[in-house]
């Protein structure tokens, strides 16, 4: 019993050892630690001052997909971080001095050596944009001071979408967006404020210089690369919950030591929600990288949607579109660099294949699906898809084309949603899905903008894997080959009627489908939640084959009912909602 309990002790003392573990630039000089926890701190430990001449490295990194957290307010015992004016220390992403630079930071003469991210205690908060995060702290001979600590922690990154890069909490960190089609963030909590410098108080108040109205309290940085002079972008961010203020943002360029606000006073100096638009009123330059803050204001978490208007470099091929005729005009958004259209599926000739806007001839009746690609410095090969529905170019618009047994036999359905010039329908049989013979044919409709049934019967059968094509034919003579489709033939005799409902649910009509395999006599009953009897469809007798039996129920309350039908008194129950 003494021996557990002394265990007990022991696990409970080394426990909070490694929960304190302090980490110092000297002692850990050259070293990666994988660590969540723990206390990192400049070599003078404490309130004690680093020395001259240092240059020391250390790398965090969290050992998973987590962010590296760094809380420089946490020890009372170091109310101010500060650091000597020409001593440095200097941040990078990654696991060495030579991954990307994030910040370098220093002390400020003008604010008692003060770091000049660090413009509140409360706020000396950051977040590393990927799991490994590498300091580097250099030291003159002129002077030192009491340097900082900070306490470490680990988040998960603040995604909310597959293949949706995270903002990042560091202003050099973030991430070039190359699809802002509805892009979706998250103004995380775990953000500090600021970085790279105090847009709080730098350039004064707004209209001038950087300044935002109240606090800035966990902004987060996106990037882009413009495409025109003006960059705009359509924003929403959704009040409720942990957002009851809404989201600032503003679009920043940076010369590699100064940014400057691109946008209106009114979208950094307010509280904006629902949906916006976010619009440069300064001259971009096609090309150029531009850096997108969000903020939640009073420090709200807020989710938020970015979609670019126009200005900004994506892959994006356009809306999809119908068309009648076999030709159209193609619009993509303007690329930086190369871009290319290619046919990913039906026909098409381009006019000029590496303009965004371009003509498109010979397209298939039908679908036509067209990608465009471009290749940019930054986001690499992006592309896009657009289609383009010719449909109505077909002589018959055929919506279904299906094989069932019909005894020892084969029935074949089919459904057009309209035809125009429609002579005649031709069925041909393959064993080999590539030679096909005529078995018969069906006389079409001409012209019709009503649904219309079709059905035809193999009598011949075939062992095996066969195949049916359906064969349209105009008075004109043109032929279109409409569908393909394999049956496995090895059909008995089989006298149920197969049925469904479609749509459901509905507001209006209902249409019980029944697959008949024989000439059958077929009555409806519709009964409501409680079992009364609310509509009755008298019995009709139908011949082999599909039939689409309209069931009224406009006239009905919403709700749920149950449909009856009956095929040669063999009954089928079917639950329906009522719109």
């Amino acid at each position: 019993m003494n021996f557990k309990r002394l265990c007990f002790v022991f696990f409970y003392f080394t426990h909070l050892i490694v929960v304190s573990q302090t980490y110092n630039m000297s002692a850990n000089n050259g070293q990666t630690i994988t660590t969540c926890s723990g206390k990192f701190e400049d070599s003078g430990a404490g309130t004690n001052s680093y020395a001259n001449n240092e240059d020391y490295k250390v790398t965090y990194c969290s050992g998973s997909s987590q962010l590296l957290k760094f809380d420089f307010s946490a020890y009372s015992n170091v109310v101010i971080e500060r650091i000597k004016p020409g001593d440095t220390l200097f941040i990078y992403d990654g696991n060495s001095v030579l991954s990307p630079l994030l910040y370098k930071v220093t002390g400020n003469a003008a604010n008692s050596d003060r770091l000049p991210y660090f413009k509140e205690a409360s706020d000396a908060i950051f977040t590393s944009p990927s799991s490994c995060i590498t300091f580097r702290f250099k030291s003159n001979g002129s002077g030192t001071n009491d340097g900082w600590q900070a306490q470490i922690s680990c988040v998960n990154p603040t995604t909310c979408g597959s293949g949706n890069s995270p903002a990042s909490d560091l202003f050099l960190g973030a991430p070039t967006i190359c699809n802002f089609n509805n892009y979706c963030g998250i103004t995380s909590g775990d953000f500090g404020a600021d970085m790279p410098v105090d847009l709080n108080t730098a350039g004064g108040s707004c209209p001038s210089g950087l300044n935002f109205l109240g606090t800035v309290e966990n902004n987060s940085w996106l990037k882009f690369q413009a495409t025109s002079t003006v960059a705009s972008f359509v924003v929403t961010a959704p009040l409720g919950g942990s957002c009851q203020n809404g989201v600032q943002m503003a679009i920043f360029s940076y010369n590699g030591s100064t940014l400057t606000r691109l946008t209106p006073c009114a979208n950094s100096d307010n509280s904006w929600n629902s949906t916006f638009t976010l619009t440069t009123n300064t001259a971009l330059v096609p090309g150029n990288m531009y850096y997108l803050m969000i903020d939640g204001n009073a420090g709200d978490v807020c989710n938020y949607n970015i979609s670019a208007n126009s200005g900004v470099a994506i892959a994006d091929a356009g809306i999809d579109k119908s068309v009648c005729t076999s030709s159209t005009t193609l619009n993509a958004a303007v690329a930086i660099g190369t871009g290319t259209w290619t046919v990913v599926s039906g026909t098409g000739v381009f006019s000029n294949p590496n303009s965004n806007v371009t003509n498109v001839t010979g397209l298939t009746a039908g679908t036509n699906i067209f990608q465009w690609t471009i290749n940019t410095t930054y986001c690499g090969t992006i592309s896009d898809n657009i289609t383009v529905d010719a449909g109505c170019l077909l002589s018959v618009n055929l919506t279904r084309f299906d094989a069932q047994c019909n005894g020892n036999n084969v029935l074949l359905t089919w459904q057009t949603a309209s035809e125009v010039n429609n002579k005649k329908f031709d069925i041909e049989r393959s064993i080999d899905g590539v030679n096909f013979q005529i078995i018969g044919s069906v006389k079409g409709v001409g012209n019709s903008t009503r649904y219309n049934n079709y059905s035809f019967v193999d009598e011949n059968k075939i062992g095996g894997l066969v195949y049916y094509r359906l064969t349209q034919f105009d008075f004109n003579g043109e032929m279109n080959r409409l569908s393909i489709i394999a049956s496995e033939h090895t059909c008995e005799e089989n006298e149920n009627a197969e049925v469904s409902i479609y749509p459901n649910p509905s507001l209006d009509n209902a249409f019980l489908s029944i697959k008949l395999f024989k000439r059958s006599s077929i009555y409806v009953e519709v009964y409501n939640g409680i079992g009364q009897l609310v509509k009755l469809i008298p019995m009709q007798t139908y011949e082999a084959g599909h039939h689409d039996i309209n069931i009224e129920v406009i006239d009905l309350p919403s709700g749920l009912y149950f449909i009856k039908g009956y095929t040669n008194e063999k009954e089928s129950i079917h639950k329906f909602l009522k719109l």
